[in-house]
């Protein structure tokens, strides 16, 4: 099992336990090793730019390498990918035109997609007076504000920051968390997992 066993700053810190706690799933594992893979140049991401890395991640490992993201894979993106993949055939890669239709597709948002869910949840979901998970459309938290509408969102000072100081260790630390994940769900391996997702 692959260890980091190293001292790291407080951003990084505070990111691993973003991503590995408070309602932890699928989608924030993906959000942020999206994130991390752009290696943005600037504060300023479009929600088609991660919506392309999303793409990229759960197509290697729900289509090319058949793994189990959530229960039944029954999460609205994880549905829309399959359908879209089984209604035209697809079997081992997409190409631009069917890539760019499903970026549309997660971009959308359509039925509580992706970014509805994910954004306000990244950090910790927040709840009503009923008891009940609420989902706005704008927000910020320590790593990132967000505006639905506007189909973007913007990275933190501390972040940004932090992504290209530390771009490797936070690489590591997610595709490590989310194998954790994921090894939960399928009979693999965190080594298994681990260069599955190594080879994006």
């Amino acid at each position: 099992m692959y260890k980091y066993e190293v001292e790291i700053d407080e951003t990084v810190y505070k990111y691993k336990t973003a991503i590995s706690s408070n309602n932890v799933n699928s989608y924030k594992y993906v959000l942020g090793l999206s994130i991390i893979l752009i290696n943005p140049n600037y504060k300023r991401i479009s929600f088609e730019q991660i919506a392309d890395k999303v793409i990229d991640i759960y197509f290697n490992n729900i289509i090319i390498n058949g793994l189990v993201e959530q229960k039944n894979n029954n999460m609205i993106a994880l549905k829309q990918i399959r359908e879209y993949i089984d209604e035209n055939n697809i079997k081992s890669e997409l190409n631009k035109t069917d890539k760019n239709l499903l970026i549309g597709k997660l971009v959308d948002n359509q039925n509580n997609g992706f970014f509805k869910y994910v954004l306000p949840c990244f950090t910790g979901a927040k709840k009503d007076e009923q008891g009940r998970y609420v989902y706005p459309l704008t927000g910020e938290n320590e790593f990132f504000s967000y505006n639905i509408e506007e189909k973007e969102i913007i990275l933190s000072d501390q972040f940004f920051d932090c992504l290209r100081r530390e771009y490797f260790l936070l690489k590591f630390i997610t595709i490590e968390e989310y194998s954790k994940y994921l090894e939960k769900r399928n009979n693999k391996d965190v080594k298994c997992v681990l260069n599955k997702l190594f080879n994006l």
